[in-house]
């Protein structure tokens, strides 16, 4: 498989509930999730069959205080 600098919204959402990362639709009703973890949240935009970049999602985990190599790979 080829390496690529983009990963699905999807997967990335999948990864951050298996480290147990909470996940939920805003409240405001805009296309944005919300990540909660260890008293942190933050908004994941989810657009659909978008790609994000792999620095974009370190970010949000960085946000989130996880390590991103656990994620981000």
């Amino acid at each position: 498989m080829a390496y690529t600098g983009f990963v699905k919204i999807e997967e990335f959402i999948r990864r951050l509930k298996k480290c147990g990362v909470g996940i939920t639709p805003n409240p405001s009703g805009s296309s944005h999730y919300l990540a909660r973890f260890q008293g942190r949240k933050v908004p994941i935009p989810v657009h659909e069959n978008k790609d994000f970049d792999r620095g974009f999602l370190r970010n949000i985990c960085r946000e989130l205080g996880i390590d991103p190599r656990e994620i981000v790979r």
